[in-house]
């Protein structure tokens, strides 16, 4: 590392600690609070650490890596899954692997379309890697869809839900779950059991205390054996909040020391880092602001029921809501997100995790 570089580094640390200090911790949920002004410390990225891909999209992408694999891949299986709905006339269905989250190929355009972005796993079954991937359909009532094996035999259903919004993916105790926002006057979450191949239309259980205009994000939490919802509410001003379930049915709001309040018009993202790492923090949300440049927001906890500030707004601005990820190298996380570009390309940032305020 330069000296230019260690130098500015100790410059963000200490002023996100300083920050950290003058911060109050948040004492109820998030909704119940003011939103802090955006004067926020910044990490400030080089160029080197942000990847512009040469794919374009119509809202932000879905992205799937192995921090969310359970079970996880076999050798050589894709570690990073990237989907996105094309800016073509079709708004094509689109998807690409990688084996180091940073290099993406294999690309394939599914004969599906959706007016807003899909969602995407990876499950490993029967000595196979098989990727899985639902959306919203264009259909006159927006239907929902899930595709098994999208580089196979390309299995479908088309449920009888429907969303104004992106769903939501994941695996969780055997089987895939779907989440999404309802078309019912209250706009409430549901989330419905899929099977383990997301072919089957089980079990839904609506959350009616929950609520967006937006899509929600589920994922597992590997290590703590549990479910994670985080989402956007649809009353003004749209704080960002997030539950936690053992079963994939009942949910709790785990938020009692609660994150600095605040606020997004797109769909938040959170992940959980399946393996211990000392020097990284284990949980990690990211989203887009509701500040005048639509600036990516990430910040990191120990415990999901205490988010202390600060939290760290980065020089990117995302189109849509900004994803996670971690595909197991150490103080580093992904940052994948549509770009406010005129032709809104994909972006993945690599983050340096020690920039975030120390464990």
């Amino acid at each position: 590392m330069s000296i230019h570089r260690m130098v500015a580094r100790v410059a963000v640390l200490a002023a996100l600690v300083s920050a950290f200090a003058a911060a109050p911790l948040a004492l109820a949920a998030p909704r119940d609070l003011p939103q802090l002004p955006h004067t926020l410390p910044s990490i400030m990225p080089h160029d080197s650490n942000v990847i512009t891909l040469n794919e374009e999209s119509i809202d932000g992408p879905a992205f799937w890596s192995i921090a969310s694999g359970e079970p996880e891949p076999g050798p050589n299986a894709p570690i990073a899954v990237l989907a996105w709905t094309g800016t073509d006339a079709a708004h094509s269905l689109n998807v690409m692997t990688s084996t180091d989250g940073i290099n993406y190929g294999n690309k394939i355009t599914l004969d599906e379309e959706s007016f807003t972005r899909p969602s995407v796993l990876l499950l490993r079954q029967n000595n196979a890697n098989i990727i899985v991937l639902a959306w919203t359909g264009t259909d006159a009532n927006h239907s929902l869809n899930v595709m098994y094996d999208v580089y196979g035999a390309q299995r479908k259903i088309t449920i009888g839900d429907d969303s104004n919004y992106a769903p939501s993916l994941a695996f969780f105790q055997g089987q895939v779950l779907l989440a999404w926002t309802g078309t019912d006057i209250n706009h409430s979450l549901n989330i419905k059991q899929m099977g383990s191949q997301g072919l089957t239309d089980g079990a839904k259980t609506i959350l009616s205390q929950y609520s967006s205009d937006a899509q929600p994000s589920i994922f597992t939490d590997i290590r703590d054996h549990q479910l994670l919802l985080t989402w956007s509410y649809n009353s003004s001003p749209n704080w960002i909040n997030v539950a936690s379930s053992p079963d994939g049915v009942n949910f709790t709001e785990p938020l009692a020391g609660g994150p600095p309040p605040q606020t997004s018009n797109a769909a938040p993202d959170m992940m959980a880092v399946s393996q211990t790492i000392e020097s990284m923090y284990p949980y990690y949300w990211t989203w887009t602001g509701t500040d005048p440049l639509h600036s990516i927001n990430i910040t990191a906890t120990n415990t999901l029921n205490n988010w202390p500030a600060p939290i760290v707004t980065t020089d990117q601005q995302a189109f849509g809501g900004p994803v996670l990820g971690f595909i197991g190298q150490e103080n580093e996380v992904l940052i994948v997100w549509t770009g406010i570009d005129a032709a809104h390309h994909l972006n993945i940032m690599t983050l340096d995790t020690t920039s975030l305020p120390p464990l």
